[in-house]
């Protein structure tokens, strides 16, 4: 009976392509809770059926993903993605999203005997324009990023992004590279005037001569929050301690 069903919602699929939910690209696996909370996910019962999300294409790669929750912890597959184009016409089977400039629809076949959140997203597929080595940050009166490429071809720029959620990003420091190619490793040791306090999430994102974009993985920092000694404060049970010994962050670690 499920291979007849499959076959049937898998023929269907078409009809579901007229589909106006479009789903986001993202530069590494985000949480369940930045997909939901971003409205990424359909919150509703599904069972076995298929999904279909609209794609905009990228000046690289994406590959096509999914997250889901089920309240009695059973788990969900996705045993077919289907790729169309705008006009509904099947393109190919498979998740990698080539680069390009319209819009593809993708359709997710799930086998599920009940979930309750589908939250399908893309990853930006990084190319061959730069290897990198490792990257890190560390706060210590001031933030220190460090990157390291371990070979580069074409490079115009790199560019430290930074989000508190990992979803939104913005720029927050332009760098030249060294060698605008080079077959030999890359050192970039930075301090930034950079305060922001709490969990903070960042990485490195190189643009390419010919207009292509790479991004590295993404590597987070605890910022303190500073302390304001005329502010009173209070132990969980109530009770009023003094400022200078009263510590509410988390030490960050290098």
């Amino acid at each position: 009976m499920k291979t007849l069903l499959f076959l049937f919602l898998s023929l269907s699929a078409v009809a579901q392509c007229e589909t106006e939910r479009f789903t986001s690209a993202y530069i590494a696996i985000p949480s369940f809770f930045s997909l939901y909370f971003n409205d990424q996910c359909i919150s509703q019962p599904l069972y076995d059926t298929t999904v279909c999300v609209k794609i905009p294409r990228t000046t690289q790669g994406q590959v096509a993903a999914f997250s889901y929750s089920s309240p009695n912890g059973t788990p969900a597959f996705v045993t077919e993605v289907k790729q169309y184009d705008n006009t509904c016409t099947f393109i190919e089977s498979g998740t990698l999203i080539p680069a390009g400039t319209d819009t593809v629809t993708v359709c997710y076949t799930i086998q599920a005997n009940f979930i309750d959140n589908f939250c399908p997203y893309t990853i930006l597929a990084g190319g061959l324009a730069v290897d990198w080595c490792g990257q890190y940050a560390y706060y210590s009166d001031n933030l220190h990023v460090r990157f390291l490429t371990c070979s580069n071809s074409g490079t115009d720029k790199y560019e430290i992004i930074q989000s508190t959620d990992g979803y939104n990003w913005r720029v927050i420091q332009t760098i030249a590279p060294k060698h605008e190619t080079t077959s030999t490793e890359s050192d970039y040791n930075l301090t930034m005037c950079f305060h922001n306090p709490g969990l903070n999430y960042f990485a490195i994102r190189e643009h390419d001569l010919n207009g292509g974009v790479n991004v590295s993985d993404v590597f987070y920092c605890e910022i303190p929050y500073p302390l304001n000694p005329k502010t009173s404060n209070f132990d969980i049970l109530g009770r009023q301690v003094q400022s200078e010994t009263f510590m509410y962050y988390v030490s960050p670690s290098k």
